[in-house]
């Protein structure tokens, strides 16, 4: 029953972003829990946004298509949130972290959406993880195999890369994503 109301809390923060609502008029962006770490002053739950139940489900809101196209794939795992983190304690949700991605041209921009949800208040902050496409987002397409011709590279530099369509995507590590989320976290509940 916690992870359900944290999952509708969750969504509810996505209402301004996207448009279908469920029958109790939440939004719908189907997610899927991750993780879920206690630490002492806080719990952390991490959910992922599901390309797969989402993009061609009539009943979400990021529906896109019954037989999306690579490059609505694509727009789709690159543009819209692929995370999403509770930081909570017990059942009292104390804030929310979104991350999101901005590509204007080529560039990408990530930042983490923090929502207070007891005073609505809400802080953009920049992400220092960087990458042109999500892990989760990136094994996902592998996994549905969209792309005949997608995979994984190794960059010189120790990173990775996803390749879509003929074109090459830094991988945002969700490892390290993970980390500085769980810092922001203490840095909140420190100011507590």
């Amino acid at each position: 029953m916690k992870k359900i109301i944290l999952l509708l809390l969750t969504i509810i923060t996505l209402k301004s972003a996207f448009g279908q609502k469920d029958r109790l008029g939440n939004p719908v962006f189907n997610s899927e829990v991750i993780s879920e770490e206690k630490f002492d002053k806080f719990e952390l739950t991490s959910s992922y946004y599901l390309i797969d139940n989402n993009i061609s489900n009539r009943e979400s809101s990021v529906y896109v298509s019954e037989k999306p196209t690579l490059i609505e794939y694509l727009k789709f795992s690159r543009e819209l949130p692929s995370y999403g983190f509770v930081i909570h304690q017990g059942g009292d949700v104390l804030y929310m972290i979104i991350l999101i991605q901005e590509i204007e041209g080529s560039n990408t921009t990530l930042s983490y959406n923090i929502v207070n949800p007891s005073n609505g208040k809400s802080l953009k902050v920049p992400c220092s993880v960087w990458g042109e496409i999500s892990e989760k987002r990136a094994d996902e397409l592998l996994k549905l195999k969209i792309d005949s011709s997608s995979g994984t590279i190794d960059f010189p530099n120790n990173g990775k890369g996803f390749i879509f369509g003929g074109i090459a995507y830094r991988v945002q590590p969700y490892d390290r994503l993970k980390v500085e989320v769980i810092d922001i976290a203490k840095k909140l509940m420190s100011q507590q």
